[in-house]
């Protein structure tokens, strides 16, 4: 379902139970219903600005931390360490596959989760808004969150079949030792969203 459609319906929820959409509400649901792009922390107070970035684009976000600390390298790094990892051709093709796949997956289900939350941010705006619609709207954010973390989840379980134990074991050596990790926004571990292989 589109943005702008999302936010309409979620007016006139509000409006059918007795509710009405306060003037700031109003602005915010039109500022973000106005293209995904214009999403930014301003008009979605909940999320950060990277969060928001990342759910749109399909980044890894914190969800793919569990699998890569347990061995399960990412598609987005064994492409980025391609030469150090002494990746053969036919790697790079299922690789590359896999990384896509996940974005793919991951940004549908982003858009729809940073849908949910600006819905959310209108009912909690909203005097008079039900407990149970904003009950309801959280369970779907949380289920919606576990999606976007299984399809990451799978994306680095994938991957590792790509590799052999040697390359394995430099990939783990490559990744312990990645400067840009250290200090870097423990939101991510795909890198920064302008750097793609």
């Amino acid at each position: 379902m589109k943005l702008a459609a999302v936010l309409a319906m979620s007016a006139a929820v509000l409006a059918g139970c007795g509710g009405s959409t306060p003037p700031a509400a109003t602005a915010q649901a039109a500022s973000v219903a106005g293209s995904a792009t214009t999403l930014d922390s301003a008009s979605l107070r909940g999320v950060s600005a990277d969060e928001i970035r990342g759910y749109t684009e399909g980044r890894a976000l914190r969800f793919g931390r569990a699998a890569e600390k347990n061995h399960n390298p990412s598609p987005y790094y064994i492409l980025k360490y391609k030469s150090e990892l002494a990746l053969f051709d036919e790697q790079l093709t299922p690789a590359r596959a896999i990384l896509e796949r996940e974005r793919a997956q991951a940004s549908r289900l982003g858009k729809e989760l940073l849908a949910d939350e600006a819905k959310l941010e209108t009912l909690l705006a909203t005097p008079g808004s039900r407990e149970d619609q904003v009950a309801d709207l959280t369970r779907e954010i949380a289920r919606l969150e576990g999606e976007i973390r299984l399809v990451h989840l799978e994306a680095d379980v994938a991957a590792k079949k790509l590799l052999n134990s040697s390359q394995q074991v430099q990939y783990d050596a490559v990744r312990s030792y990645d400067p840009e990790e250290d200090g870097r926004d423990a939101l991510t571990h795909d890198g920064n969203c302008a750097t793609r292989p």
